[in-house]
This record gives structure tokens, C-alpha cells and sequence, in this order.
């Protein structure tokens, strides 16, 4: 689901974070994703934040599939709820808002570093 660079890097283009967000809904833990998709819980962690999903605090994980599909697993509504996707105006890279912040945020994390990058001059 996630490719890699030649170096062995995980590469998480939108394919990626959609797959990584369609396992976040179903309240897989980051370890269980992880070991899934072949890589680190840091980088699961780092990518989650990245790509805006919600905190799941307060909920029970799952740290194991029922079935052989990890997909099979019905969503969580709350959490599924406070996902909206948006495609960043700087990156064209898809990512995730709450619905409070759908009008009014347009730019990713990744975008948002950008911009920075490019107001400070160093671009």
C-alpha cells in the first residue's frame, strides 16, 4: 500500500494517506498499522499528523484484525465524522480537517511549511 524510495523511505502520496486514513476510521491502533503496511509506528504517527486525522483519544484501538480484510471492519462514525478531506492549494496533496475548520483552512501542515519557507526567502 505504502511505496518506497530507492533509500527505503515510505513515500505516502495520496493512494497512501487514503489507505492510511481508511485505517485510522476503523480504530486500528498505529501499532497494528504499522505492521500492516511494513513500517515503523513513528513514521504511522508522523504521516497521521501530517495528513491532519484526528486524535482518538478516550477510544478503544484495535490491535488485531477480525478477518483476513482489515477493510471489513465498519468505520467509526465519530471519528469518520471529524475527517473531512481537502486537497492543500499549495501541495495538490489530500489531507484532513474537522468541519469546524472546512471554510477556513486550505492548506496542509506540509503546505502551511512551504509558505513559510518561501516568505522567509529561503526558497
Amino acid at each position: 500500500m505504502v511505496s518506497r524510495n530507492r533509500s527505503g523511505r515510505a513515500i505516502w502520496d495520496d493512494r497512501a494517506v487514503s489507505h492510511l486514513a481508511e485505517l485510522w476510521k476503523r480504530l486500528y491502533s498505529p501499532a497494528f498499522i504499522a505492521r500492516i503496511l511494513g513500517l515503523t509506528v513513528k513514521t504511522v504517527g508522523e504521516a497521521a499528523r501530517r495528513a491532519g486525522l484526528p486524535a482518538r483519544t478516550g477510544l478503544t484501538l484495535r490491535t488485531s484484525c477480525p478477518s483476513d480484510n482489515p477493510f471489513a471492519v465498519p468505520e467509526n462514525s465519530t471519528v469518520a465524522g471529524q475527517m473531512v478531506k481537502k486537497i492543500c492549494r499549495v501541495t495538490s496533496r489530500i489531507f484532513f480537517v474537522s468541519p469546524r475548520d472546512q471554510k477556513t483552512v486550505h492548506c496542509s501542515l506540509l503546505g502551511r511549511r512551504r509558505l513559510a519557507t518561501y516568505a522567509a526567502g529561503f526558497a
